[in-house]
Formats: C-alpha cells, sequence, structure tokens
C-alpha cells in the first residue's frame, strides 16, 4: 500500500471522531486543538487597575480538584507594563471549559483582570478579595479596557 493511500485510508477513519469532537466544542465540553492550541489559555492582569501586590491564580478542568496555581507578582521585573500576560500550561491547553479563581494578596486590594481564549477576552473578573468563574470558549468574546 503506498503512502498516500494509507494517509487516506487514516484520514477518512478519523472523520466520525473529529465531527465528535466538533459536536462537543459546540456544546462547550471536550478538547480543542490546532494551530495557537498550544497557548490557547491565558490571563491577564491589568498593573494600573490592581492595587494588590500579588494575585494568586488558579486554574482547573471543571469539576477537578487537579489545580495550577500561577503568581503575579507586582514586584516581578516580568510584571512590568500596563498588562501582563500569564499562560496557563499545557494540560489546559485542548480544554473546551476551565475554571478559573484569582485571589488578591492581600485582601481588600482590587484586582483587574481577564480570561483569554487564544487571545481573545472571554470573561473579565473585577474583584478586591477574590472571584471565580468557569469559561468557555464558546462564551462571546468582551471587552477589556485596561486604564493607562
Amino acid at each position: 500500500m503506498t503512502s498516500r493511500a494509507f494517509v487516506l485510508i487514516a484520514t477518512l477513519a478519523a472523520a466520525p471522531a473529529a465531527l465528535a469532537l466538533d459536536l462537543n466544542l459546540d456544546l462547550g465540553v471536550g478538547e480543542r486543538s490546532g494551530k495557537g492550541a498550544a497557548q490557547a489559555w491565558s490571563v491577564l492582569v491589568c498593573r494600573p487597575a490592581t492595587e494588590a501586590q500579588k494575585v494568586k491564580i488558579e486554574a482547573a478542568q471543571p469539576g477537578s480538584k487537579d489545580r495550577e496555581t500561577l503568581t503575579w507578582d507586582r514586584a516581578s521585573t516580568r510584571s512590568a507594563g500596563n498588562v501582563q500576560e500569564l499562560t496557563l500550561g499545557e494540560r489546559f491547553r485542548d480544554l473546551g471549559k476551565i475554571w478559573v479563581q484569582g485571589t488578591a494578596e492581600p485582601k481588600n486590594n482590587d484586582v483587574l483582570m481577564a480570561v483569554l481564549y487564544e487571545g481573545k477576552p472571554k470573561r473579565v473578573y473585577s474583584f478586591n478579595q477574590s472571584e471565580k468563574h468557569e469559561v468557555s470558549v464558546k462564551d462571546p468574546d468582551t471587552n477589556f479596557d485596561c486604564p493607562t
């Protein structure tokens, strides 16, 4: 069998699975892959509108207790500038929906941040203690204005 014929057969065999995956994504569940998927989910922290010295960001697959924790730190040189983007880890790359919680450290200090999918804001968080949401690739894009 030629390699061209093998690729054609493999493509046809995988087609039903691809259709099922697309259906799951339309429902906001399942996994997602493709161009740009390695950096699909990220969190932006707006420095001028954030009074907290640190922001603890926890992310997980909805329903899972296995969380990844990132920290935005005002004192860090990588946090310089108006907006700092923190990319979520590889295990989130293919998820159609994630759970994200932001916590101000110390509490009672304002935080403005957004969860992005493929560079587009899906959910904006504005809090002074803690805020959590499930965010889906199917959520409408929203406006994230970070004052300068």
